[in-house]
């Protein structure tokens, strides 16, 4: 394991705006040397319709919803930041 801490709170983030608060909490955690990933998990429908119908984005994303191939990315993005993250700590 590695003896660092992340906190990565920007998850379910608005793609479009960047509020305030939202520029403050990333300021403070910089000037802490807190960890925080370069990628966000932005709030997309899909994430939400793969509990309403039980199904995977890739699922989703074959049925036809064409949000489901960004939030595909999207995740995708993230989940490399994350095994990046860890891999850099343990190296």
């Amino acid at each position: 394991m590695f003896d660092c801490c992340l906190f990565d709170p920007f998850t379910r983030t608005n793609a479009a705006i960047k509020t305030r608060d939202y520029k403050y909490l990333v300021e403070q955690m910089r000037a802490g040397d807190v960890p925080v990933l370069p990628v966000e998990l932005v709030a997309r429908q899909p994430y939400k319709t793969i509990f309403t119908e039980g199904k995977t984005l890739r699922q989703l994303e074959s049925d036809g919803l064409k949000s489901a191939t960004k939030a595909i990315e999207n995740a995708n993005r993230f989940a490399e930041s994350v095994v990046g993250f860890i891999m850099e700590r343990e190296g």
